[in-house]
């Protein structure tokens, strides 16, 4: 008399657990994978222009570039203005790899009316940087471009840029999406069910097991 785990259908079961634990096995390795290369994220946008009379303004998101990939995109920006002392002062947060690095910078104001604010950053020796805070959209923006006669000594730097601040949530999620190996694993699962069948096959084709 067949045992159980002799059965074709015993030994059909056994195949399909198999196959199923081969999978889990490879959802988990793949979760791992996508949190080694997206450790973190940063949420929310949040620009606040409830005090724009006062001669305040807080922005807080993450700056993202128009059809091209900042260095560091896994950062968060904390920004507030201030009229009386005409400076912007930023707090970053940005994640390479493993390393979390932290800077704050101060930019002038060079305009402030009714409806728009403009900063600039002028310290990168090559780079120009000019933000927008715009106060009936509650949009900020950014423009990168290159210093007047530095064309020359920084040539490999002459592309503009356009920068956005966003929702930092919605850069963390396209991320995550961009690491998962969804080639990889669809090929794998197409092989685990490709030897499930082949197996599950050979097995209901064959004779039972006489004992």
């Amino acid at each position: 008399m067949e045992k159980p785990w002799q059965t074709k259908t015993g030994r059909i079961l056994g195949i399909l657990f198999q196959a199923l634990l081969a999978m889990v096995v490879g959802l988990f390795l793949s979760i791992l994978y996508i949190k080694s290369e997206v450790p973190v994220g940063p949420h929310g946008l949040h620009v606040n222009t409830n005090a724009w009379e006062r001669g305040t303004v807080f922005l807080n998101g993450t700056w993202v570039i128009d059809n091209d990939k900042p260095a560091f995109p896994l950062q968060v920006s904390e920004i507030i203005c201030r009229l009386d002392g005409k400076t912007c002062v930023e707090s970053r947060a940005e994640i390479f790899g493993t390393t979390l690095m932290v800077h704050q910078d101060t930019y002038e104001i060079i305009r402030w009316d009714q409806h728009t604010l403009i900063y600039a950053d002028d310290s990168a020796e090559c780079m120009h940087y000019v933000y927008t805070v715009s106060r009936d959209t509650k949009q900020a923006s950014g423009l990168r471009s290159i210093k007047p006669g530095m064309e020359s000594t920084c040539g490999d730097v002459t592309k503009e840029l356009k920068l956005r601040l966003t929702d930092g949530f919605k850069v963390y999620w396209a991320m995550q999406q961009e690491a998962r190996p969804l080639a990889l694993g669809t090929t794998a699962l197409a092989i685990i069910l490709l030897w499930a069948g082949f197996r599950i096959g050979r097995i209901v084709k064959s004779p039972p097991i006489v004992t």
